[in-house]
């Protein structure tokens, strides 16, 4: 499972306000240079595609149905490249800019939002699964914080509410287990599994800018 919160930069760590471009050009210089020529290979791959009229070999469908399979074809290849090189371009950006930082803004784009994260693997479901069962059967007590007092007591949750704290934590669809919903239990997720770090992305703020 992969889970890419914003990270919060260490207490001591100074991180510049992003301001401007903030690409080192010779960190980021071969890679743009990478991206840039993926682009102009793209492009001239799909006017080729657009403007080259194929041959049907098909003697039981009509032609208009041949080329419509293979733009629909052809389209799907393109979507493939054009993310492979998104996503590349968007690793470098995330790299490029100090940890931490929560946007990327320029005028005339939609704004950025760069992900640090991990991915969780080989988890300790053993151990997990019996603090899991405890923890949903049972709600803990509430207590005050400031004065100790116990606001409410523990008790047993009726089935609804065992069905409802159950679904906060294992996904109906998937296998995947929710770490927010093992958080509100109380547990850390990073304790039951191995986390290995994933490359950064960049995600984009969707419908931010009419184009």
């Amino acid at each position: 499972m992969t889970d890419t919160p914003n990270p919060t930069p260490p207490e001591d760590a100074i991180w510049p306000t992003p301001e401007g471009n903030l690409l080192d050009p010779l960190a980021t210089t071969d890679g743009i240079a990478k991206a840039r020529e993926a682009l102009r290979s793209l492009e001239g791959w799909t006017m080729d595609l657009i403007e080259s009229a194929p041959v049907k070999a098909d003697p039981i469908h009509p032609t208009y149905v041949h080329d419509l399979a293979y733009l629909v074809d052809n389209l799907e290849a393109i979507i493939d490249k054009a993310k492979a090189i998104q996503a590349e371009a968007g690793e470098a950006l995330a790299k490029a800019v100090p940890f931490g930082t929560p946007r990327i803004a320029f005028p005339g784009l939609r704004p950025l939002t760069p992900r640090w994260g991990g991915t969780r693997k080989e988890w300790a479901m053993d151990i997990l699964g019996d603090l899991v069962k405890a923890r949903v059967l049972v709600a803990p007590a509430k207590v005050d914080t400031e004065t100790g007092e116990i606001v409410s007591p523990a008790y047993e949750r009726t089935p609804e509410e065992v069905l409802d704290s159950a679904f906060s934590v294992v996904s109906l669809t998937g296998s995947n287990l929710k770490v927010t919903g093992l958080r509100a239990l109380g547990l850390d997720p990073d304790d039951y599994c191995k986390k290995t770090p994933a490359p950064p992305t960049v995600q984009v703020t969707k419908d931010a800018l009419d184009r």
